[in-house]
């Protein structure tokens, strides 16, 4: 059945609430009982969120999208136009400055200077303020200002409330996306036993969590232990929410992946064909998780041997992100990098300078300077240069590339140990003597 709506006038906000019925009207209009079970939001948010006229707060919109298959990356975009034109956005000075009154605020609520009317006149702020800051994570200091609203959130609702937990979790994923996976580890870690706890061991946002947990033990390259715990995970997630759910799928996803990460291509590429073929079947060809796969399986390609299998359906892959999530966004770039990586290991020396050269300034730009990504780019660029024979140029990309790696990961990380190791090779080669 269809949601209620109220009037609102054309403009950006009447294009969000018309396009966020629309996907729920392609969803097969789930009752918002029906969603509140699949994202935790009481029912009546649910309604809320989509009656309007005010635009609802994105960590719910985040949540229904993902629970009715649509693209969160799209969503977002729309959101946030609709938000600067419901009122004028609030800077990052103002949100971080928002944080910094945080504790104060918490304080006086502590020792009863603050009534319980105050509290819940502040919830609002609160949560709108996880909400801004989320998006705009990227910024300075964003991640150190949203944990400390996230830290005031929790002493006001109590340590259990749902949009607690969901805030932490929005931190722990954040770290991640930053590039400081041993960050979100550490925050799913003390994550895990409090849903768990609150939620009970087989709940959607427990499982979510042991996902979340093993998904970034993977990016900092434990897989051993990442893959003992999707092989655990995955019969769960089955029995708790079915075969073709978004996260039974996702969870295939990632235990696949870690076969690929523990070096077993083919176990890899079975899987992630079973994988693609279902997400075709459920969400479409030009759906964001459709094209991970898709992703993932040309890599496959690659491990086994073909790297001019891998090129070919990568640029398939680049080609539909950059029409569907843009030439900025972090997938995009991802599969760039990929393109040029294969490239070289075709025999395609210029191919792969040229392409790690040109993903390098976007990387810069969109990402930053220190961002691992970055920083990992820097080091293909330089390996290339040596490989076209600019042996002295690749000696002085590698040598400030380790004093940046020194300075942001610290001298102990694999990345900076591996760049020294690649700047001894290169010294030790014979045109640099």
């Amino acid at each position: 059945m269809a949601f209620q709506r109220a009037a609102v006038p054309d403009g950006p906000v009447r294009t969000f609430f018309d396009e966020f019925h629309e996907l729920h009207l392609h969803a097969g209009e789930p009752s918002s009982r029906t969603l509140a079970r699949s994202t935790s939001i009481s029912y009546t948010t649910v309604a809320a969120a989509f009656r309007g006229p005010k635009l609802p707060v994105w960590g719910n919109v985040e949540l229904l999208v993902e629970a009715l298959g649509g693209d969160v990356e799209e969503y977002r975009k729309l959101w946030k136009a609709a938000r600067r034109a419901e009122q004028v956005p609030l800077s990052t000075a103002t949100l971080q400055a928002r944080a910094v009154m945080a504790p104060a605020v918490g304080n006086a609520v502590r020792t009863g200077g603050a009534a319980p009317a105050r509290v819940v006149e502040f919830f609002p702020v609160i949560e709108a303020t996880v909400s801004e800051l989320t998006l705009l994570r990227r910024e300075p200091g964003t991640l150190a200002a949203l944990q400390v609203v996230v830290d005031l959130f929790g002493e006001l609702l109590g340590p259990d409330h749902p949009s607690v937990l969901t805030a932490r979790t929005d931190v722990g994923h954040w770290r991640g996306e930053a590039g400081d996976g041993a960050g979100a580890i550490a925050v799913f870690e003390e994550l895990l036993p409090d849903v768990e706890r609150v939620r009970g061991a087989e709940h959607p946002d427990t499982l979510a969590t042991r996902n979340n947990l093993a998904y970034w033990r993977v990016d900092t390259g434990d897989v051993t232990v990442a893959l003992a715990a999707f092989v655990e995970l995955l019969p769960q997630v089955e029995r708790a929410l079915g075969p073709d759910h978004l996260d039974t799928l996702t969870t295939r996803n990632n235990l696949a992946r870690c076969w690929r990460e523990a070096d077993h291509p083919v176990a890899a590429g079975t899987a992630f064909e079973e994988i693609l073929t279902d997400r075709v079947r459920l969400l479409g060809s030009d759906h964001p998780h459709t094209l991970n796969t898709l992703n993932n399986l040309a890599h496959c390609h690659g491990d086994a041997g073909d790297p001019d299998a891998a090129i070919r359906l990568l640029e398939e892959v680049v080609a539909d992100r950059i029409r569907i999530l843009g030439t900025e966004h972090p997938h995009t770039l991802n599969t760039r990098h990929g393109i040029a990586y294969w490239r070289g290991e075709a025999g395609d020396v210029a191919g792969a300078l040229a392409g790690f050269e040109a993903l390098l300034v976007d990387q810069t730009r969109i990402l930053g300077p220190d961002h691992p990504h970055t920083l990992g780019t820097r080091g293909h660029v330089a390996h290339w240069r040596g490989e076209a024979g600019e042996v002295a140029e690749a000696l002085a990309a590698f040598e400030a590339l380790l004093e940046d790696e020194i300075r942001v990961l610290g001298a102990d990380h694999p990345n900076t140990v591996e760049t020294g190791h690649d700047l001894a090779r290169w010294k030790a080669h014979p045109t640099s003597q």
